[in-house]
């Protein structure tokens, strides 16, 4: 069967490429031509625009090469441990990835575009890896979430202290497992080892040993940075439209509508709408000045586009430069 493949992977290769841009037109049609508020959204970037805001859409656009950089970075950072890639292949495998990430839940596609740029024989190890700094960035959402809920909490909800203190430990509890799985994540590797049917592909998992806690943190502060870089990206969003709150305020809702997005799985192509109702829900919580559902609806579709949709419109280009079967 392998042989077949290889046989015929010209036409396999082409095929993946033209189902990825097919899917992704379909994205695009789906969120923009069968959106039932896309001539509001639109009206209101247009009255956004007009009103001098234009400021808040400039930052947000600059700071999504800075988002995606970073990500590159610390992906680079990550492979060299396997096979030693140039930025600009490291940002070729980010971009596809974000691609492939589009159609799936919680967005796993992404390790198929991304391992997609290293040599056949790192493929399997190179997602182990690309699994790590995923870990990375999954703990620096609900490091962020965490205080975010609790604030939330303490300051908006009325709870009784006990209720907090109770989210604290819990919460707490929480990030310390996976805080020592994370500076530990050797034993990964070593529980396959043991465990009778995963210890056959334990031999791609000695990736997991190579690592050292001054790494491990080096990783963890690349995810706190960019995740503070998309979380001010939002931000600038919610101003774009008029939204008014405190900065301090804002961070902290937004780290809670990340964490919340963070633990409901999804697709990224549905999530735009899930992502604007979580977010109204919350600022109206906080009576947060001049909010309203179309403004968070209107700011997450900005995002969507921005974060996703431009970057995965850049790798279904790049993807046709890459070969998924060699």
């Amino acid at each position: 069967m392998f042989e077949a493949i290889l046989k015929h992977k010209h036409t396999i290769n082409r095929s993946i490429q033209v189902l990825i841009t097919l899917l992704l037109l379909f994205a695009l049609y789906r969120e923009i031509f069968l959106n039932e508020d896309i001539e509001s959204i639109l009206g209101g970037y247009v009255e956004a625009l007009h009103g001098g805001n234009i400021i808040y859409l400039f930052l947000t656009i600059i700071f999504m090469p800075v988002n995606w950089l970073l990500e590159s970075f610390k992906w680079q950072l990550l492979i060299s441990k396997i096979e030693k890639i140039s930025f600009l292949r490291a940002i070729n495998g980010i971009l596809g990835g974000i691609t492939f990430s589009i159609f799936t839940p919680n967005r796993v596609g992404e390790f198929i575009g991304r391992v997609a740029v290293l040599q056949p024989g790192h493929k399997i190890k190179g997602v182990f890896l690309t699994l790590v700094g995923s870990f990375s960035q999954i703990l620096a959402a609900l490091t962020l979430g965490i205080l975010g809920l609790l604030y939330f909490m303490w300051l908006h909800l009325g709870q009784e202290w006990y209720s907090v203190l109770a989210a604290a430990v819990i919460g707490g509890v929480v990030m310390t497992l996976l805080i020592l799985i994370y500076f530990n994540v050797s034993i990964i590797h070593e529980w396959m080892e043991k465990i009778k049917f995963l210890k056959r592909f334990s031999k791609y998992t000695t990736v997991l040993k190579f690592f050292n806690i001054k790494e491990l943190w080096t990783y963890y502060f690349l995810s706190l940075l960019r995740y503070s870089v998309f979380t001010l990206q939002y931000l600038f969003m919610m101003k774009l439209f008029g939204i008014n709150f405190e900065l301090f305020d804002g961070f902290m809702i937004i780290c809670l509508v990340f964490f919340i997005h963070t633990i409901i799985p999804s697709i990224a192509i549905i999530e735009l709408g899930i992502r604007g109702q979580i977010a109204f829900y919350l600022f109206q919580e906080v009576n947060v000045d001049n909010i309203n559902e179309l403004a968070t609806l209107s700011a997450s579709f900005g995002i969507w586009m921005i974060n996703l949709i431009i970057p995965a419109i850049i790798g279904a280009i790049i993807i046709y430069w890459i070969r998924f079967f060699k």
